[in-house]
């Protein structure tokens, strides 16, 4: 805007806001962020095409992928790369949708991606429906907040890693759980097994009391003869016929 009285161009608006506002600033399945000093990065599962241009912040050529798709390599042999594995899509959310984008069947959006295997990312948004991707993706830009979520196509060994290192989280937590929870039932047991000892022993005592206090003593033939004749002799002493008629015996 031209300002009359100081006779010079004012700057009231520009464009591109920033870096990531540059058409194709980071190339072929570049992402870009303003957040990151860096500014350009490639998409999950994609490297750098020249490491030495992206060395000198010159990200104009792109990224390329680390591993070839199912269907490429099928192209090329009867048997894939990964085994008959079928390719899948890893999520980027918050992104600005890249160019070339077509509109389908939410439903069939998926589907019809994986059996194109020029289609290279889909995504869905509700004012637009399903869009896909059968090109590189350009200008793909990542926000702070808002955007919507792009599903990228990679390899199936490529949506495997992120699976298995979360396997092994899961892994290692149960196990580290299992020995504190055997730890835990070694110190209740240790600290109970005195008490428990105690009880014991005296039940055992008391036991054995009352075995003796009941027990019966044993007798020889002898002494129950001897008890037998002292308690005739204390009848007669206690009974008079009896003891005249004793009297008499000794008598005769």
């Amino acid at each position: 805007m031209w300002i009359d009285e100081l006779k010079e161009w004012k700057l009231t608006q520009s464009h591109p806001v920033g870096e990531c506002g540059r058409y194709n600033h980071c190339g072929a399945f570049g992402i870009c962020n303003e957040v990151d000093l860096q500014k350009c990065g490639c998409i999950e599962g994609f490297v750098a095409n020249d490491s030495d241009e992206w060395s000198r912040r010159n990200w104009s050529s792109g990224c390329v992928r680390r591993r070839k798709l199912q269907c490429e390599e099928e192209n090329n042999s009867l048997e894939g790369e990964e085994g008959g594995n079928k390719d899948g899509f890893v999520q980027i959310e918050r992104v600005k949708f890249p160019n070339f984008v077509g509109s389908e069947d939410i439903k069939e959006c998926e589907k019809m991606c994986l059996e194109n295997c020029s289609c290279t990312a889909y995504a869905f948004d509700s004012g637009i429906n399903c869009m896909i991707w059968n090109r590189d993706l350009v200008d793909v830009q990542q926000l702070g907040e808002g955007g919507s979520t792009l599903f990228v196509r990679l390899a199936h060994s490529e949506l495997g890693d992120k699976n298995h290192g979360t396997k092994i989280v899961v892994i290692t937590i149960v196990i580290v759980g299992t020995f504190f929870v055997c730890v835990l039932i070694w110190v209740i047991y240790s600290t109970s097994s005195p008490v428990l000892e105690t009880s014991s022993t005296v039940i055992s005592e008391a036991s054995k009391l009352s075995d003796d206090q009941t027990s019966i003593p044993e007798s020889s033939p002898t002494k129950v003869r001897k008890l037998d004749q002292d308690s005739n002799c204390l009848n007669i002493e206690r009974d008079p016929g009896l003891r005249k008629a004793h009297m008499g015996l000794f008598d005769r």
